[in-house]
């Protein structure tokens, strides 16, 4: 982050570097250290402020939702991660600038189906709240 940038310029408080590949790192619940974090390529995905995750398949798979930065512009997905296989799929949710998204807190880590976000449009200004079906997916 630079935010002396972001005031003198006007320009994007975040960046990327598009030459590295994101990863997520991934920690059991009940680890002893950080030794037994695993890694995960997720190519294109820049996050910020993830929405929900959650165990599938008797936690042989996550389930995260959140938005996915492209400089300034997140459009929500959910990323699959398959902890047996090691391989990783991702699907977006929406398309449109959204961010600062929440659920009904009775669900944080668990499966939900809903997912409130605020509406970036102009950037950087915010014009409204959607309401997310997390369960479709865009073909």
């Amino acid at each position: 982050m630079n935010p002396i940038k972001f005031i003198l310029t006007g320009g994007s408080l975040v960046g990327m570097n598009s030459r590295k590949i994101s990863q997520l790192g991934v920690i059991p619940r009940y680890a002893k250290d950080e030794s037994e974090m695993r890694w995960f390529d997720v190519p294109g995905f820049n996050n910020l402020h993830a929405i929900n995750a959650w165990e599938e398949d008797g936690g042989d798979k996550i389930v995260l939702v959140a938005p996915r930065i492209n400089m300034i512009h997140g459009c929500v997905d959910k990323v699959k991660i398959n902890l047996n296989s090691g391989v990783v799929s991702r699907h977006p949710i929406s398309t449109r600038n959204l961010d600062f998204g929440v659920i009904n807190p009775t669900y944080v880590g668990k499966k939900n189906k809903y997912v409130y976000a605020a509406i970036g449009y102009p950037p950087p200004k915010l014009s409204g709240i959607v309401k997310l079906d997390v369960s479709i997916a865009i073909a």
